[in-house]
C-alpha cells in the first residue's frame, strides 16, 4: 500500500471518529502542528505517528500478505 493510501484512511478515519484535531493531538501525544500538517497539507506520517493515531481511532495495524 503506497503511503499516499494511507494517509487518506487516516484522515478518512479522522472525520469519521468526529474529533477534533485538537482533542487527537491531546489524546494521542501527537503535536498538533503535525496533525494539523497531516489533515491539511499533506505532511508525511511518520509510523510512530500511524501507531499513536490508530490507537487513539481504535484501528489496528496489519501487514498484509504479499502478493
Amino acid at each position: 500500500m503506497k503511503q499516499e493510501d494511507i494517509r487518506r484512511q487516516l484522515i478518512r478515519a479522522i472525520d469519521v471518529s468526529g474529533k477534533s484535531i485538537f482533542a487527537l493531538a491531546r489524546e494521542s501525544g501527537v503535536g498538533y502542528a503535525s496533525l494539523h500538517a497531516l489533515v491539511n497539507d499533506g505532511a508525511d506520517v511518520t509510523l510512530s505517528t500511524l501507531s499513536k493515531l490508530a490507537n487513539v481511532l481504535d484501528l489496528e495495524l496489519i501487514k498484509r500478505r504479499n502478493r
